[in-house]
């Protein structure tokens, strides 16, 4: 699995994340759906 923040976590979370995408405010769930997922 990958590890995936969203863009307005705390830093720390993002810090440890292996990919950090947008805010939950702009579709950020999504985006990483696309990249992760659909792309795969």
């Amino acid at each position: 699995g990958v590890g995936v923040a969203m863009g307005n976590a705390i830093p720390e979370l993002k810090a440890v994340a292996q990919f950090v995408t947008s805010a939950n405010t702009e579709d950020g769930v999504a985006r990483a759906i696309e990249k992760f997922v659909l792309n795969a």
